[in-house]
């Protein structure tokens, strides 16, 4: 398979990589926004060095490829594709310089043979995809550093320093997550005895002086916005106001984590995991991959014992695609002794990926899957609403606006109740809308519009049914009248019914200084 020049495992890769690439943009451009999505996609006008949510340098990126590609769902998401085509590549270099090319090969096919690494971190508008590519090349410039193959001159120590300190300083402006990477490098040096000198080395502080820097605009931001993120991120990992302990949660959390990688792949990485941990004296390979993928996993996985972090089952992955690498090891080590059991591997997680991803996008595009499908999953647990419409457009709110007049009338607004909720209203109208969410919840939201700027305008609220008859926003309102609602059809059915509020004469409340609304400092 590998014998002739034109099959070696690096352009196999390469041409790998290459064929993703097309398929995930004709995925993105065949699939709507999901609810984060369309709530970040007003971000990429209002470029400033930092936001409520997410740091950010995903927003700066589709800013410009938006520029290039147009406001639509590839200018939004071409960032991420290109960028996952990178992560692939790199957990490519990174799997052959620690064990050979085929482990470099069978690591990147295995990436891509998991969900959440093919889908949702390699096509949507979210800040995991800059993330990811950084967080590895940072795996890569450690291991390039700290493990070389041949002794390395003091210039391409330092360069290495100074590369790796502004790469870990990049994941940072695409999340938070980057602090376990300082400290998975903190605790490999510090747990070998014969990497201690490199605290001593001036590369080391190079590093640190460089990672600063970098992370200056989201420091610079938080400083003059009273720590707003940073305090809106840990407050999502504390308990709430009485410690109480939910197994329920954890045992959920673990679940989700198996799920959105496929359970076979989890599996497989769960057993790299303890593998590292068994060859740690004797391997130091193992112990960087260890500390540089163990935290995250770790720590997003046991808070759930006391934090409900409800189904954000990603928060684990960089530390997933750590371990990537050495399962690529592995399945080099198999393929010697039984290359048809790892080549049926391969098959059988291709063709479960390719039909699993065919019936998920195929049914959120057209519903054909209504009576046995995730809605169908959605009743017995409970719920009633098909979590698969998230990722469908709303396009009837934009005809209904401009049918109405509203689109062009500059004297409405639009209100929301919920975040996600208007999020997916304005996307549906690209943004061209003032919007205010009446919500007490902190969001992005709060930045883009001043509400001062539209006191005396009409409101359109948009919300998903509930059960009180009206918006509780009778205060900044003379009067609210429920008018006819907008159905969303899928597949010639209608899935959904949204209730729309018309409201008059927007006005500051009585008592301006308890108002949330009003009050708040963070624009």
């Amino acid at each position: 398979m590998f014998r002739r020049n034109f099959f070696t495992p690096f352009s196999l890769c390469l041409a790998i990589c290459f064929l993703l690439f097309i398929v995930r943009i004709v995925i993105a451009t065949s699939t709507g926004l999901g609810v984060d999505e369309s709530y970040n996609a007003r971000g990429v006008f209002d470029v400033r060095f930092g936001y409520i949510d997410h740091p950010p340098l995903f927003f700066w990126l589709s800013h410009f490829s938006v520029k290039v590609f147009g406001f639509n769902h590839l200018g939004l998401r071409f960032p991420a594709i290109a960028l996952f085509a990178g992560t692939s590549m790199l957990v490519f270099f990174t799997a052959r310089h620690l064990f050979n090319d085929l482990a470099g090969l069978f690591a990147a096919i295995f990436l891509n043979l998991s969900f959440i690494f093919t889908l949702p971190d390699a096509v949507w508008f979210q800040p995991d995809a800059p993330l990811m590519f950084f967080w590895i090349l940072s795996v890569w410039l450690a291991v390039k550093l700290l493990l070389p193959k041949t002794d390395l001159s003091n210039g391409k120590k330092y360069l290495l320093w100074a590369l790796l300190g502004l790469s870990v300083g990049l994941a940072t402006l695409s999340k938070y997550h980057s602090v376990f990477l300082v400290a998975g490098i903190f605790l490999f040096l510090l747990t070998n005895k014969k990497y201690r000198f490199w605290f001593k080395h001036p590369g080391t502080y190079i590093a640190l002086i460089l990672y600063v820097i970098t992370i200056l605009p989201v420091l610079v931001w938080n400083s003059q916005n009273g720590w707003v993120s940073f305090s809106l991120q840990l407050s999502r990992a504390l308990p709430g106001e009485k410690l109480s302990l939910h197994p329920e949660w954890f045992l959920r959390n673990i679940a989700g984590q198996a799920i959105w990688l496929f359970p076979w792949i989890w599996w497989w990485l769960m057993r790299q995991l303890f593998r590292t941990i068994s060859g740690m004296k004797r391997d130091t390979r193992h112990a960087l991959l260890f500390w540089l993928a163990v935290i995250p996993i770790l720590f997003f996985t046991l808070i759930t014992l006391w934090a409900d972090t409800q189904y954000r089952f990603h928060w684990q992955a960089p530390g997933y695609l750590v371990l990537f690498v050495p399962l690529g090891g592995y399945f080099a080590e198999q393929w010697k002794k039984n290359a048809l059991t790892v080549k049926r591997k391969i098959i059988y997680s291709s063709t479960l990926l390719i039909l699993f991803s065919t019936v998920l996008i195929g049914h959120m595009n057209t519903g054909f899957w209504q009576f046995y499908g995730p809605g169908k999953i959605t009743e017995l647990t409970g719920g009633s609403f098909d979590p698969t419409l998230e990722g469908v457009d709303f396009d009837e709110i934009r005809e209904r606006f401009e049918k109405e007049g509203w689109m062009a009338n500059p004297d409405v607004f639009i209100g929301g109740v919920r975040w996600w909720q208007a999020g997916k209203t304005d996307w549906a109208l690209r943004c061209k809308k003032p919007l205010v969410v009446f919500d007490q919840s902190i969001s992005n939201y709060n930045l883009y519009q001043n509400p001062l700027a539209l006191l005396g305008n009409d409101a359109v609220i948009i919300r998903f049914p509930e059960k009180n008859k009206q918006p509780a926003v009778e205060q900044y309102f003379d009067s609210i009248t429920r008018i006819d609602d907008i159905d969303i059809i899928r597949g010639g059915r209608k899935e959904l019914r949204l209730e729309v509020f018309y409201c008059r004469n927007f006005q500051i409340p009585d008592i301006e200084s308890d108002d949330y609304l009003f009050s708040t400092n963070t624009r």
